[in-house]
């Protein structure tokens, strides 16, 4: 199967945005069809900021969001940057999706603290050097393994030294050898895919490595459900 990149990943996302947005981006199947409502799809980013960031100080006990710079990436309608938002000093949600985005400003309560911007296939549009923490949860995995590859690169390149960076994505099925599963979702607008890539671990360590990052935890993820094995990483990016 060629990598999906065909319909573009933006569109896709478009597509999927349009249609059921908090599903799409927790896709509980008792909340399909407008399942969710805004107060319980924002909480799950509130305990899951507060997870995260409790695994960043049990691991770096020295870290401290007052007064730094946050990417939330692959952000969809800000699920985990307004979480954020009461942490960091700013926020900065990047997704790939316009139509998320806009959700996203909509419902936006901290308008001078996170900040939206639209991404791209190739890149992070921020400078380098730029956040102190990178997130990305449920985000890469949608995205052909070549994708995750410059992802993880970017993180690297636009935290600043001595910057952490978490994030998860599946390193195989348990059962089945593929590499891509998908559902399909028909929506208004035409057919849209919600994907899973497989980036092994191993691989996902070296190119940390040769990104410019170094490896402080590496801990087993459920979201992908049991039939995976999924893995949540935090690095820094090592000083000069």
């Amino acid at each position: 199967m060629s990598e999906f990149v065909s319909q573009s990943t933006r569109e896709n996302w478009d597509r999927l945005a349009e249609h059921d947005a908090m599903w799409a981006i927790l896709t509980d199947p008792a909340r399909r069809g407008g399942g969710w409502t805004a107060e319980a799809f924002f909480a799950t980013g509130v305990a899951e900021a507060d997870r995260v960031m409790a695994a960043v100080r049990s691991a770096v006990p020295n870290f401290s969001p007052a007064g730094g710079v946050a990417l939330d990436f692959g952000c969809g309608i800000g699920r985990l940057s307004r979480a954020f938002g009461a942490r960091f000093a700013h926020v900065v949600g990047v997704d790939i999706s316009a139509a998320m985005l806009a959700r996203a400003e909509a419902c936006n309560p901290e308008k001078g603290r996170v900040t939206y911007v639209l991404g791209n296939p190739s890149g992070i549009p921020l400078a380098d050097a730029s956040v102190d923490f990178a997130y990305s949860g449920i985000v890469l995995q949608h995205v052909p393994r070549s994708m995750q590859e410059g992802y993880v690169r970017e993180f690297f390149r636009v935290l600043r030294p001595g910057g952490l960076a978490w994030f998860q994505t599946p390193g195989r099925h348990l059962r089945d050898l593929g590499r891509i599963f998908f559902g399909q979702v028909e929506t208004a607008t035409g057919p849209a895919r919600i994907e899973l890539h497989m980036f092994p671990r191993a691989d996902v360590e070296a190119m940390v490595a040769a990104a410019g990052g170094e490896l402080v935890n590496v801990s087993a993820d459920a979201s992908c459900g049991a039939d995976f094995e999924s893995w949540a990483y935090l690095a820094c990016r090592r000083r000069p």
